[in-house]
């Protein structure tokens, strides 16, 4: 989180007590069922290659789906924050929008 944001909803003579995120445990599930995709897409591809290459191929390109979920859990996980002020409490969220 940029200074700039969090000075802009910030008001007059309020201080930051405490910053802090979910737990890491919280993305814990969805990772892990998407890194149990990834490894069938690519076990399904290997698989497939003495069939054709075609179809082993879409399984690669497949691979792209969980990997990019992956990535975007992550990314909205490190992108949400608590933040803790003399005056109030302020939940931030968003990878390419703040809220």
């Amino acid at each position: 989180m940029t200074m700039g944001y969090l000075e802009n909803i910030l008001g007059q003579n309020e201080k930051i007590v405490f910053s802090t995120r979910r737990h890491w445990l919280v993305i814990w599930r969805p990772l892990f069922f998407m890194a149990i995709l990834a490894v069938l897409i690519v076990a399904a591809a290997i698989a497939l290659v003495p069939v054709t290459v075609g179809v082993s191929l879409l399984g690669l390109v497949l691979l792209v789906v969980p990997l990019g979920r992956m990535i975007m859990v992550m990314l909205e996980w490190a992108n949400e924050t608590y933040i803790v002020t003399n005056r109030r409490i302020i939940q931030t969220e968003g990878v390419f929008n703040k809220h």
